[in-house]
C-alpha cells in the first residue's frame, strides 16, 4: 500500500492553520493538574502534546515532541504518538527524523494510511532538496 503525498499536503495544510491557543491553555492546565493527581495522565499529556505541536512557535513545538517521546514509550499509545511526533518533526522540517518515525510505525501497522501519506509527501520533499542542491552545484 503506497501513500498519498497529496491527501498529506492537504491535511498538513488544514491542520497548520489552527492555531489552538484556547484549547492549548486548557490542555496545559488539565495536564498540570493530571501531574498531581495522577488522574488521566497519559490522556492529558497526549492532548497536551498535540495542541503544542500545531502551535507555530518552535519551541512549544520541541516540547510536544518531548511529550510525544515519551508517550510512544506507552503501547496503548505508541500508534498515534509516532505519527504525531513524525507530524511535529515535519513542521520542524526535521525530514530525516520525521521519516525514520514513520518507519517506527509503518513497522508497527504497514497499512496506516495517514502515516504512509505523511511518508510519501516527506519523499517527495527530500527529493525536491536533494534536486534543488544539484541544480546549484551545477550553476557554479
Amino acid at each position: 500500500m503506497e501513500g498519498d503525498r497529496r491527501v498529506a499536503a492537504e491535511r498538513m495544510e488544514a491542520e497548520g492553520k489552527m492555531e489552538p491557543k484556547e484549547e492549548l491553555q486548557r490542555a496545559r492546565a488539565a495536564y498540570f493538574t493530571a501531574l498531581e493527581t495522577g488522574e488521566e495522565l497519559e490522556n492529558k499529556k497526549f492532548t497536551y502534546a498535540w495542541c503544542l505541536i500545531y502551535m507555530k512557535d518552535h519551541e512549544e513545538i520541541r516540547t510536544g515532541i518531548t511529550l510525544l517521546q515519551e508517550l510512544a514509550e506507552i503501547k496503548s499509545l505508541q500508534r498515534e504518538a509516532l505519527y504525531y511526533l513524525a507530524v511535529a518533526q515535519y513542521r520542524l522540517e526535521m525530514y530525516m527524523l520525521a521519516r525514520n518515525t514513520l518507519k517506527q510505525l509503518l513497522a508497527i501497522d504497514p497499512n496506516n494510511k495517514p502515516a504512509l501519506d505523511l511518508k510519501a509527501l516527506i519523499e517527495h520533499v527530500l527529493r525536491k532538496e536533494v534536486s534543488s542542491r544539484c541544480e546549484a552545484l551545477v550553476d557554479n
